[in-house]
């Protein structure tokens, strides 16, 4: 039990991101846009017309509502003994506060700001297929035959795995250009005296090989989490069973409140702090996933050092303790993705 105790504390592990100054949108004052309107300068000429010298417009700027999140660390290419040198530095004069909640802050903050300067940030690139627009199931399944004799060929270089690679590769090209010949075709069937000329250069565009232009994950992202929230909720609870078995519950709950409490009175050895070696078994056991909203992965608590152990394990027996959680460790990251394929079902809404 103890054990398990341990493995959900580090599981649960979701430290809040502090935003940096650099993160903040400049204000229009900062940015000279000031006035909303146009600025215009007249002079009248002895004919008696009136002439219009430098005009000056000032717009007002167009913020965007949301601002992209920084890349992520590149962990590959990190540099684990300035990291820790940072976490020690950070922790011989810090003196962990009796507020839960500033102390998971200030842990954060100090990974992250180990990380800033010892792990550089991935590009922020994104993935662009050029195929996107004429891509079917036939050309999918060439390109995989394509890459299952790659990987042949790289396994056993030799002269008939090559040339059955060459007439692959050769025979996948002619599928996506009579794919691509088709979709075009199909595209200008479209095209009459009342299509726009906007239309027509984005179709022009698209088969240039540009990146499509990248919708939200969903329209109303609040909207559909509360939604999930909802459902889970209503599916959990005790009103969707049958009506005696609510009733049992009903008859047992003074019971099992009344073993609860006894059960509170009693020592047991699960009563004590967590050691350091609880720790760092519990550490060996997991791996890198998608982190949370402070980017910080498995990783970086597993070359935190001595320094990262002493403050994670003073965090965790504070919380133990206490008998709560921080704040940050309740909440999760839900985005909803919709897919226009599957059928509406709980199970493909995230």
């Amino acid at each position: 039990m103890r054990r398990a105790a341990t493995w959900l504390c580090c599981s649960r592990i979701s430290l809040t991101s502090a935003f940096s100054t650099l993160g903040r949108p400049p204000t229009p004052e900062g940015g000279g846009l000031t006035s909303p309107w146009c600025l215009v300068t007249w002079l009248s000429t002895p004919s008696g017309r009136c002439t219009l010298l430098s005009p000056a417009t000032t717009l007002p700027p167009s913020l965007p509502s949301q601002w992209p999140p920084l890349p992520r660390w590149n962990i590959r290419k990190a540099d684990w003994s300035r990291f820790l040198a940072s976490l020690d530095e950070w922790w011989a004069d810090y003196q962990p506060p009796d507020d839960l909640h500033q102390q998971e802050r200030d842990l954060t903050a100090a990974i992250q700001t180990a990380a800033t300067t010892a792990i550089p940030r991935c590009a922020p690139s994104r993935r662009h297929r050029t195929d996107w627009w004429y891509y079917n199931e036939e050309v999918r399944e060439h390109n995989h035959r394509v890459n299952l004799h790659r990987k042949l060929y790289k396994k056993r270089p030799n002269p008939n795995n090559l040339r059955l690679l060459q007439e692959v590769v050769a025979r996948a090209r002619q599928v996506s250009l009579r794919a691509k010949e088709d979709k075009w075709l199909e595209w200008c069937a479209t095209f009459s005296q009342h299509t726009s000329l906007g239309q027509m250069w984005r179709s022009v565009r698209t088969a240039s090989g540009a990146a499509p232009p990248r919708p939200a994950a969903h329209p109303h992202p609040q909207q559909e989490a509360e939604r999930l929230a909802t459902i889970f909720t209503s599916r959990v609870s005790s009103n969707q069973l049958p009506l005696h078995t609510q009733l049992t519950q009903q008859q047992l709950r003074p019971h099992r409140d009344e073993a609860v409490r006894e059960a509170m009175e009693v020592a047991d050895m699960t009563d004590r702090p967590f050691s350091l070696q609880e720790l760092q078994q519990a550490k060996r056991r997991v791996r890198d996933t998608a982190t949370g909203a402070d980017g910080v992965p498995y990783s970086m608590l597993a070359h935190a050092g001595p320094a990262g152990d002493a403050a994670l394990l003073a965090m965790l027996n504070a919380s133990w303790t206490a008998g709560r959680l921080p704040p940050a460790w309740k909440e999760a990251d839900i985005q909803p993705i919709p897919k226009p394929r599957e059928p509406t079902k709980l199970s493909s809404a995230t």
